[in-house]
């Protein structure tokens, strides 16, 4: 396996390893402690049944190093020989495991790419390595930024990931805390899940990029339209409130630079929820991400789409995502408008975009983000020169007592260059 430009994460190497033909062992209990010596973990009382038993193979030790190999043929033994295995190897360390994932002793995939295109990478016909979208100097960037992130704010965990707005390629995925699949570390599944792909989470307020869209796409808005934002909002039992509340009349870009909740609110109140369902069915947040990995996971969506639930989703609670899904959802959005299918395939696999939105739906939502970074809470994400363009998101962790005020999910949603965005 192979980044876009070549550079090996994955392949195996020839090496040997031991059996027996329990028939040729004339000392079962003696070849057991001379082979012990040789492998001081193997158990000599149960290698020594094992040969004394009836069976024309026994596997003794997988995966021998040139040196024990060389010790083995030193104690002479009859009965016992070596096979030629193959050995799944990782140059790169622990950069981009959880898109490379892991194999079992027999080199069969278990996660990841080696999961998911297993029957590709057994092809010993197959013309040449297999080319991923992943670039291992983003991805290196991404994992040290995210690990400095997860330091600075001593979080529980993070992920990432960048995406081609023009092809859907995944240029880099990180999940944290990683692995090292040359040194696998059996039960510890904290490091072994892959965040950004199999997470689903309530992602707070980076869901207003969509209902801006939605907003201006189904015309019940322009970006400078007034929105009534003086007070709180109250839909039912539920009051909707501002965490910075401005206490007027905003327009549309201001609702969104100031991320109003009771603004955002009012907007999808006004497009309804079955704008808002048919479009969140065109960004693909209704069902699973179209990646190649199978640990994809399938959203939470919400069981009764009322007025309330019209409400919250457009400030992001009530839809549980991926990462990944929302980074794909606001493709689209960036670009011009085109849908494109996140893949880990070198050169993307979307042929005929659709269409989810017009050219200049995605020019105003592209100014609002602006406006955030240059004016807003995404201060920090610009970048002389460059023009990033994003949206911040807070949301409470739910659990099952409700949400939990102190356990917070935070997010970053950008794109650049402004002008016209290639990464997502």
């Amino acid at each position: 396996v192979v980044d876009r430009n070549d550079f090996v994460l994955a392949t195996s190497v020839p090496l040997a390893s031991l059996y027996a033909d329990a028939y040729f062992i004339r000392d079962p209990t003696d070849a057991a402690h001379r082979l012990h010596s040789v492998f001081p973990h193997l158990d000599p009382v149960k290698l020594a049944a094992d040969l004394a038993s009836d069976r024309r193979f026994v596997w003794i030790e997988r995966h021998l190093s040139p040196e024990q190999q060389e010790q083995v043929h030193q104690l002479y033994l009859p009965g016992v020989s070596f096979a030629k295995e193959y050995r799944r190897i990782y140059p790169q360390g622990s950069l981009a495991s959880h898109v490379l994932g892991h194999v079992d002793a027999d080199g069969n995939g278990l996660a990841g790419v080696e999961l998911a295109m297993n029957a590709d990478l057994v092809d010993e016909s197959a013309p040449g390595p297999l080319a991923l979208s992943i670039d291992v100097t983003i991805q290196h960037a991404l994992e040290a930024e995210l690990a400095q992130g997860i330091e600075e704010f001593r979080a529980k965990a993070g992920s990432g990931v960048v995406l081609d707005s023009l092809t859907g390629e995944v240029l880099a995925l990180a999940s944290a805390p990683t692995f090292d699949a040359n040194r696998p570390v059996p039960g510890d599944q904290e490091r072994y899940f892959n965040r950004p792909v199999s997470g689903v989470y309530e992602l707070g307020s980076v869901f207003k990029i969509l209902n801006s869209a939605i907003a201006l796409e189904t015309n019940i808005a322009t970006h400078d339209m007034p929105v009534d934002a003086r007070k709180p909002l109250k839909i039912g039992k539920h009051v909707i409130k501002d965490f910075h509340a401005k206490n007027r009349v905003l327009t549309v870009s201001e609702v969104f630079k100031y991320s109003s909740n009771i603004g955002s609110t009012r907007l999808a109140l006004d497009f309804g929820k079955d704008q808002q369902q048919a479009y969140f069915e065109k960004f693909g947040l209704m069902d699973r991400s179209s990646i190649e990995l199978r640990e994809a996971a399938r959203p939470l969506t919400p069981s009764r789409w009322g007025d309330i639930t019209t409400a919250t989703l457009s400030y992001g609670y009530g839809l549980s995502v991926s990462p990944l899904q929302l980074a794909e959802a606001i493709i689209p959005v960036v670009n011009g408008g085109l849908k494109m299918e996140a893949s880990l395939l070198k050169g993307g696999r979307t042929k005929n975009p659709e269409r989810v939105l017009s050219p200049e739906t995605s020019y105003h939502v592209r100014n609002m983000m602006r406006m955030v970074v240059e004016e807003g809470t995404g201060k920090r994400a610009d970048v002389p020169g460059i023009g990033v363009i994003g949206k911040t998101g807070t949301a409470e962790r739910a659990g099952r007592r409700g949400y939990a005020e102190r356990e917070l999910i935070s997010s970053f949603v950008g794109a650049f260059p402004a002008a016209a965005p290639r990464y997502v």
